[in-house]
């Protein structure tokens, strides 16, 4: 076995073998495909999906999952940096070997606590931002962009403000965590542009009429009973 990174064969006595995770892919992929292995380990799987794009010109990406964070960091990560940039090593007779650089590259992310409990409630280590960013991309299938900064269309916008933004036409509030209050009642609906734009209003209540709600054209989505799972 290539020792890509030091030690590792210490820390994993049976890894996969990469040839033969490439050949799978080979099998039950397709060029543009993404492949996730939730037991990420020393990074065999992506350095497969990597080395098989190399050779067939393929555009597959990989999600790698792994819980211990040191051998995330320290083991995992180092090796995928090593195959994309190209690395050298010594063989068993003391030669000198480069191996070519595979290209690509790969994003490092950290999860922060999961969104809902397992009675379906919001975990109580979830922040505004959080929410937002979940809400975000299950109503729009895009990463949050942060929030908005004036000048903007949403006198609401800003830092410390319930708005998300807007996307395709339609501006997103979340009142959360004390972000603008819990509650949607008159008062936050006075603050919302009275336009022709649609609204979407993420809140644990509402306390204004249906009608009232029409008449602006808000869609009230009620948390956490609202906010979608995927």
């Amino acid at each position: 076995m290539v020792k890509l990174i030091p030690d590792a064969t210490e820390v994993f006595s049976t890894p996969k073998p990469t040839r033969l995770i490439q050949r799978i892919l080979q099998i039950a992929t397709n060029p543009g495909d993404i492949v996730l292995d939730s037991f990420a380990g020393s990074g065999t799987t992506g350095h497969a999906v990597l080395q098989l794009n190399k050779e067939d010109g393929g555009n597959r990406r990989f999600i790698l999952v792994e819980l211990e964070s040191e051998i995330a960091r320290n083991i995992t990560t180092e090796r995928l940096r090593r195959v994309i940039q190209g690395y050298t090593w010594t063989d068993q007779r003391g030669n000198e070997r480069h191996e070519e650089r595979l290209g690509g590259g790969f994003r490092y992310c950290n999860l922060g606590a999961t969104i809902f409990q397992p009675d379906g409630s919001i975990h109580p280590a979830v922040t505004w931002e959080d929410l937002a960013r979940h809400i975000w991309f299950t109503e729009t299938r895009n990463p949050w962009p942060g929030q908005p900064s004036p000048p903007t269309p949403l006198p609401q916008a800003g830092e410390g403000s319930p708005c998300l933004g807007t996307f395709n036409g339609v501006a997103y509030y979340l009142y959360f965590n004390g972000i603008g209050g819990n509650v949607f009642g008159p008062a936050q609906l006075a603050e919302l542009p009275l336009n022709e734009m649609p609204k979407v209003v993420y809140a644990d209540t509402a306390a204004v009429e249906p009608a009232e709600l029409d008449e602006h054209k808000v869609t009230f989505k009620q948390i956490p009973y609202d906010v979608k799972v995927y």
